[in-house]
């Protein structure tokens, strides 16, 4: 996977998979996996999104920024 999708970002959101699926596939220009990696005890999931292109994870991580005060 390192090779393939070598940028990647970690986040802590209650925001559910799909929706950051969803916003990946509609947002990204190139190849991207998700990985939910743990629950946390305050029910935030922890995951790993890896982009094939800088400016693929550039981009997440700013949309991520902006909603993090909205639901994140």
């Amino acid at each position: 996977m390192a090779d393939e999708h070598p940028y990647g970002v970690k986040i802590k959101t209650r925001k559910a998979a799909a929706d950051i699926e969803t916003w990946v596939e509609e947002s990204a220009s190139g190849d991207y996996s998700i990985t939910v990696q743990d629950i946390l005890d305050d029910g935030r999931k922890a995951v790993a999104v890896f982009f094939a292109s800088e400016a693929d994870r550039d981009a997440f991580k700013a949309a991520y920024q902006h909603s993090k005060g909205k639901s994140a």
